[in-house]
């Protein structure tokens, strides 16, 4: 995991500048709202996007409290 996490944090990256520049330069005006229109297309993936790395860690949370290691004893003490 160590290696691929300079990897995905790259690739991250680039998703999210791609991501950035197609919703502030390239989506359309809005007829009635203009540009401030613009930022629902980078604004509302990135909160999904949030959401679901909270319940991700929530569960993450959770799964040791469902299925506990065994303890290992220390012998000697």
């Amino acid at each position: 995991m160590k290696r691929l996490f300079p990897i995905l944090s790259v690739f991250t990256a680039i998703l999210l500048g791609y991501a950035l520049y197609e919703a502030l330069v390239v989506a359309p005006t809005d007829a009635q709202q203009g540009d401030v229109y613009r930022i629902i297309y980078y604004h509302v993936p990135s909160a999904w996007t949030a959401f679901l790395l909270f319940f991700i860690n929530f569960i993450a949370n959770i799964w040791p409290a469902r299925n506990p290691r065994p303890r290992l004893r220390r012998s000697g003490l």
